[in-house]
């Protein structure tokens, strides 16, 4: 990701994602260990060893910050400086070996969001951004569309 504009703590995400990428690729291949939180909430092993280490290593990148994660959490809303974890974004899709599966992260701050990644091992994707210094697509610029009219845009949206 070299030449993309980011602070040194967003550079510090990126390289705890090569390691939770590196998790979610050993698991996606081996059998999975499938619990029901609800009617059509999933929870994976795989789910609570990527929220575990990305709050291992990330209290090192923003000493202090709390957490606000989906397996673990106890609240809604953050507060502070918080990193807000979904560590498998997409259980389902990963629990049926479907790709469109993914590690979301990002720092809550001063009441706003000031820095996040997707990453998306399976699909060799991973977007970041940061406020002010935009957003990239696997090192390329992301821009808004240019289309002026909803009727000429796409928009998609599934839940397969």
């Amino acid at each position: 990701m070299e030449g993309m504009p980011f602070s040194r703590r967003v550079r510090d995400l990126l390289a705890v994602l090569d390691g939770s990428d590196a998790l979610f690729l050993d698991a996606w291949d081996r059998p999975r260990n499938i619990r029901h939180k609800g009617v059509r909430d999933l929870v994976t092993d795989t789910d609570l060893a990527i929220e575990s280490y990305l709050k291992e290593k990330l209290r090192d990148v923003v000493p202090g910050a709390s957490f606000m994660a989906e397996e673990s959490s106890s609240t809604l809303f953050p507060s502070g400086t918080c990193w807000i974890i979904d560590p498998v974004d997409g259980t389902t899709n990963f629990a049926h070996h479907f790709g469109d599966t993914a590690t979301s992260v990002a720092l809550w701050e001063n009441g706003r969001i000031e820095f996040g990644a997707v990453s998306a091992p399976v699909r060799g994707e991973r977007y970041v951004a940061e406020r002010g210094r935009g957003a990239w697509l696997n090192g390329k610029a992301l821009n808004v569309s240019a289309v002026a009219e909803c009727s000429e845009a796409l928009v998609a949206t599934g839940f397969p």
